[in-house]
Order: structure tokens, then sequence, then C-alpha cells
């Protein structure tokens, strides 16, 4: 019994003697780490592993802190651990720490390589400490390449942990780009075997952009098309861009020059932007009279060269956030203006807008690699430049389809002028005939004159006599005529309402009336009503004496419903006067070869019930409120015509609660060709105009659109009759 008790009580003191000794040892092991944290096991069977959710943080705001004191265990309360993938602090002035505890379970001693796989890091110092001795490692871009321990893009070093051996890493992170840290533990062979299919990637991807580039770059030598200079330094700074990315360009171009390697990313960035939006102007012919889409594009390649010129002088962190910014706006305005582009008849656009689409694509996946949200792997690793190679193939084929069309308008244009020549020359064999008729001709002429010149006198006499009489019969006829129209211009000026007359009920009316010949199809009318007022203007069909006579048929007929039937409803009037021109003009028993009609817009303002109420044939009503343009939508058919039938039109309203500008024309002032560009003065421009000068009183909006109208047409003829009516509704 004295034995038993004894012996158990040896055993008790053995095991004593031991728990104190195992636990004395993990004590001076988490004494010289200064760690409270589980270790991360490693074995034999170890290949590649993902130390960023097993690695604890210590972010130090002052930067001030030393390896004893974060060894110390002073600061163990602070440490975090991070909540993504990959640690990402984005961009911070302060310092991190970072450690990781590593223990060989296996028999044997191991090797690895740590990474921390993001080469914009300006100071990365790196503690590996077992038991009481300690390796140091000083890298980052603010060092010379020479000084990594491995000679890669990013920051490895070597790592080989005896059996049973725990080993802490320590890593201190200062950097002006983004904070940024994802730690990867690799066997070495699995390592080497990634960064070479790595390179081989990199090889394959920056060999085809260089050929992208030459060959643009010859293209632009032989065709001397700007498209392709501006799209190989395109391709050239995106090279500049992402070889920087990567770290290859500091560890093959510049390994000792630091700085320049930060400023490299917002030149290369600026570049890109640069290039890109000329690339883009000069691809969709946008010129001064694009508007807004030319002076953005415009801006944005100015503001890039301004950021590229001032990036040396500029610190890394506002240069490289403000390219960015200008990157983000360029995607955001650049696609949907191409979509536009595409949309609005120009084919090549599709190509272009995907190919931004699919660096867009690329650069989103990677922001979301290096902020945890999707995996890490070759894909989301390489997914900018997986995008970019989309993008240089996309708009590839965009230059060459602008190429192609380029080419078949040439070979229109080349078609068009041979049947010009061809024409040229069937009329020049023409006047070689006429030229030898006329030849002959006068040689007959000759010989009757010679052979009877007593009486050619005579009847030359005779027939001058005759010629001078009809000369006469025919002036006399002009100016009859002349007369005549020019009477017709009073009556329809007559017939038209007295503008003075209005202007007492409704101040500031303005009409512009201008026929394209002494009489037109164009005429307006405005009379007050018992709420208010109406007003109308209508474009018949045909000009000159035959639009005089529609405005005569259609002006009487409208008068006659709106003060003898005292019909006010416009939707009514037009419905009525559609009824009576077909019947004037027998379109309604379809048996004349009339068809003849009319597009008029119709105005009725209700000042004591504040309502403005419209209704349009193929002519819409404009108004301004609070200085921006608006518009009421006409039906889109016309009055008159045989083809329109017996159905009604349409009523708009609204309310007057405010002071309004209202403006109604006819197609003769939108329709107008310009004498240079050879377009249309259009709605659009129109609109413009009074926007930019709704301020102003009506009369001088209205001489400001007839001048412009005018500086457009320049020697061009006037195309069609044209008529303006502008007035303000003010109703209290």
């Amino acid at each position: 019994m004295t034995f038993t008790v004894k012996k158990m009580l040896g055993t008790i003191r053995a095991g004593t003697v031991v728990l104190f000794v195992v636990f004395a040892v993990f004590a001076q092991v988490a004494a010289d780490a200064g760690l409270q944290t589980e270790p991360v096991w490693v074995d034999d069977k170890t290949q590649k592993l993902n130390l960023s959710r097993q690695t604890e943080i210590l972010e130090d705001k002052t930067g001030e802190l030393e390896i004893g004191e974060v060894c110390s265990g002073s600061a163990d309360s602070e440490w975090t651990r991070p909540l993504g993938e990959t640690i990402n602090l984005g961009y911070t002035e302060s310092a991190l720490w970072t450690r990781t505890i590593l223990e060989n379970r296996s028999n044997k001693s191991l090797k690895f390589v740590v990474e921390i796989g993001y080469p914009f890091l300006d100071h990365v110092h790196v503690f590996a400490t077992k038991g009481q001795g300690r390796s140091e490692w000083v890298m980052g871009d603010k060092h010379p390449f020479r000084q990594r321990p491995i000679d890669e893009p990013g920051f490895a070093w070597p790592l080989e942990i005896a059996s049973g051996e725990v080993v802490s890493v320590l890593t201190r992170i200062k950097t002006s780009s983004s904070m940024q840290i994802p730690i990867t533990l690799y066997n070495p062979g699995v390592f080497f075997d990634e960064k070479q299919r790595a390179m081989l990637f990199q090889g394959l991807y920056y060999g085809s952009m260089v050929i992208m580039v030459l060959y643009n770059f010859f293209l632009f030598l032989s065709v001397r098309e700007s498209d392709y200079l501006y799209y190989a330094l395109y391709v050239l700074s995106q090279c500049l861009f992402f070889v920087s990315m990567n770290g290859l360009s500091f560890k093959y171009f510049w390994p000792d020059a630091t700085n320049w390697n930060d400023g490299v990313i917002v030149v290369a960035l600026s570049a890109m932007l640069f290039s890109g939006n000329l690339s883009a102007i000069k691809f969709m012919n946008l010129t001064k009279e694009s508007g807004k889409t030319y002076t953005v594009f415009l801006g944005l390649v100015i503001v890039s060269v301004v950021l590229m010129l001032m990036s040396p002088f500029v610190p890394y962190k506002p240069g490289v956030i403000t390219a960015m910014m200008l990157a983000i706006l360029s995607f955001s305005f650049g696609i949907p203006a191409v979509l536009v582009r595409w949309y609005g008849g120009f084919p090549p656009g599709r190509f272009f807008a995907f190919g931004w689409l699919s660096l867009a694509c690329g650069a989103i996946v990677l922001v979301m690699n290096k902020t945890g949200f999707v995996p890490r792997n070759f894909l989301t690793e390489n997914a900018a430049q997986i995008g970019s190679v989309g993008q240089v193939m996309l708009l590839s084929f965009a230059l060459a389809d602008r190429l192609n069309m380029d080419k078949k308008e040439k070979i229109e244009a080349q078609i068009m002028a041979l049947e010009e020549e061809r024409n040229a020359r069937i009329a020049n064999e023409k006047a070689i005939v006429n030229e030898r008729l006329a030849r002959e001709a006068k040689e007959e002429c000759y010989y009757i004159r010679k052979k009877a010149a007593e009486s050619l006198e005579v009847e030359v006499a005779e027939r001058t006599s005759q010629l001078n009489e009809t000369l006469v019969k025919v002036n006399e006829s002009s100016q009859q005529m002349i007369s005549s129209l020019r009477y017709a211009r009073m009556i329809q000026m007559a017939i038209l309402p007295d503008l003075e007359k209005i202007r007492t009920w409704l101040p500031g009316l303005v009409v512009w009336w201008a026929p394209r010949e002494i009489v037109g199809g164009d005429f307006y009318y405005a009379d007050r009503i018992r709420d208010g007022f109406i007003v109308a203007v209508a474009d018949c069909t045909g000009r000159g004496v035959a639009g005089a006579f529609m405005t005569i048929i259609a002006g009487s007929e409208l008068k006659r419903i709106v003060k003898g039937e005292e019909c006010h409803d416009p939707g009514e009037i037009l419905t009525r006067l559609n009824r009576r021109v077909r019947k004037a003009l027998k379109q309604d028993l379809r048996r004349t070869g009339i068809d003849d009609g009319l597009n008029i817009g119709i105005c009725v303002v209700g000042t004591g019930s504040r309502t403005l109420w419209y209704s349009g044939a193929k002519i819409d009503l404009i108004y301004t409120l609070d200085r921006e343009v608006h518009t009421l939508k006409g039906d889109r058919k016309s009055v008159g015509y045989a083809s329109v039938g017996d159905s009604g039109y349409s009523v708009q309203s609204m309310g007057l609660d405010k002071r309004i500008s209202v403006y109604l024309c006819t197609d003769g002032i939108t329709d107008q060709l310009g004498e240079r560009s050879g377009q249309r003065f259009g709605t659009r421009r129109l609109k413009d105009l009074i926007a930019e000068h709704a301020r102003l009183p009506i009369p001088v909006q209205c001489e400001i659109i007839k001048a412009s109208s005018e500086v457009h047409r320049g020697t061009r003829d006037q195309m069609d009759d044209m008529t303006l009516l502008a007035f303000d509704v003010a109703v209290v």
C-alpha cells in the first residue's frame, strides 16, 4: 500500500514536470513571437495555401511601432482578423503589421515560399522568427529590385520549417498605393510552376499586343489614316499599363528607378485615356457640329494630357485616384455615346462599344478580385488583360468594318463619278454633232444669203419687226403676270389676319411669314373667342399660285368653322376642316385626280379657365416653361387628302399655372438645307435656339431664329415657304 501511494505520487510529480516543461516551451515560443493565436498546420502534402484568413493584422496609425514592441505582446489586444478572402484596407496613411504562425506537423524539414502577390507596396519588411533566431528581408517598390530574395515581380521569400517547429512570420507594410496584401504559402515546385505558366501567359499576351501595335502602325504608314496611329498608341499605352501593374517593368526595365515605377502607372493610364478618347473622336467622325458629344470627348482628351504631363510632379495617390475617376467617366460617357451612334446608323459602332464593354467587364472582375468579392484564380487575376485582348480584337474588327464602309463609300463615289463622266462624254459627243450641224447650217445660210442678198435684207427686216413685236408682247405678258402675282399677294395678305389689330388683345405676338415666291402656300390665323383666343399655322400643298389657292380655300373654311359655327375645340375644328377641304376639292368622291391638303396646328388658349388646348396635323407645338423646351405632338396625318378619310384628331391640354412661350412653325424652316453642310436646319437646332434665348423677349428670339436660318441657308435658294408664329401666355 505504501509502495502504491509512493508510486502514484511519483507519477503525479513526473506528469506535473512534463506539463510544466511543455507549457514553458509553448510560453517561450509565444513570448518570442508575441502571439496568442492558433498556428497554421503544414506538412509535406501542403502545396498552396491562402494565409489571408489565418493572418492577423495590426494597424499602426502613427507608423512608429518597432518589431520589439510588436513581439513583446503589449499590443496583442489590438490584433484583428481580416473579413474577406484577402487583406484590403484601401488607401491609408497607416502602417500595417501582419502575423502568421506556421507549425510543421510532418516528421521532416519542409521548404516553402511565401508571397505577397501585390507588386505595388512601397515598403515590405519581413521577420521570420524561429525560437531565438530571426530572419529578415526588406523589399518594396521603393527599394531596388535586387534586394528581393526571390527574383519575382511579387514580394516572395523562402521559408524553411524543421519537423515540429513553429515559425512566426511578421510583416510591416507601409505604402502610398492601395493596401492590398494577398498572402499565399507555396510549395517551391508549385510556386515556380505557377509563375512559369503565368509568364507564358504574359509572353503570349504582350507578344500579341506588340504585333497589333506594329500591324496598325504599318497600316498607318501605308494608308495614312490617323485612326490606326491613335489605335496603335492606345494598345502601346495599354501594354505599358499592364506591364507596370504586373511588376514586370520594375523587374526587367527599370529595377533601380523606384520613383519612376510609381509614376508610370499614372502616365500609362493617362496615355490610354488620351489615345482612347482621341481614337473615339476620329472613329465616330465627331466634329464641332456634333455638339456636346464632341465637346465632352475633347475635354476628356485635354484632361488626360494635363494629367499625363503633371504625373511626375503629383504624388502617386492623388494621381492614380484622379486617373481612375477619369477612366470611370470615360467609360460612363463613351460607351453610351458609341451605342447611340450605332443606333443612329453607324454599323462599326457595335464592335467599338462591345470592345470597351469587354475591357470594362475585365476591370470590374479584377477590382472584385482585389477586394475579395470573387476568389483569386488565373481568370480573376488576369481578367483585365483578358478583357483587353477581347477589346483589341473587337476594336480591330471595328476599324476593319469602318475601313470597309469607307471603301464602299469610295467605290460608290467612283461609280457616280464614272457615271457623270459617261454622261459628260455623251453630252460632249452631242455637242460635237450639234456643232457640226450648226456649221453646216451656217454654211448653207451663207450660201443662201450670197444667192439672194437683196431679198434677204427685206426678209430680215420683216422678221426683225415681227420679232420685236413678239418681244413687246412677251414683255407685256410678263409684266401683266408679275402684276397679277403682286395683286394676288396683296389679296393673300388681305385675307391674313391684321397683326396690329391682333396685338391689341395679344401683345407680343410675332409672325415671320416668308413665301418662297411672290405668293405661297403657308398661312396663319388668329382670333378672339369667348374665353380666350385661338391661333393657327398651316402649310398647304404646293407653292406659288397653287399653294396660294389652297390657302384661300383652307383659310376661308377655317374662319367659317371658328366664327360662323363657333366651334372652338381644336380637334373638332380639324375634323370639320378635313371634311370641308375634301368636299371642296371633290376628293371625297374619289373620282378626281387631285390629292391636295394641308398640315396645320391649332392652339386654343382659355384665359378664364387657365388651360391651353392643342390639336395638330403633322405640326407640333413647341413651348418653353421655366426656360425649358417642351413639345405637344400633333397627329401624324394631314388634313384634306383623299387618303386621310373621316377619322378624328386628338386634343392635348395643359394647365397654365406659369408664364409660357408658344411657338408654331411650318416645315419650310426646319427642312431648309445649309450652304456648307448640306444638312437640314432641323427641329433640334430650332429647339436649341429657343432654349438658349428663352430669357429674351419673343420679338428678339424670332429675329435670332430668322438670322440663324439665313446664315445656315447662305447663298442656297429658299426651298419652301417659311412661317413662324410665337407669343407669350401669361395667366394670373
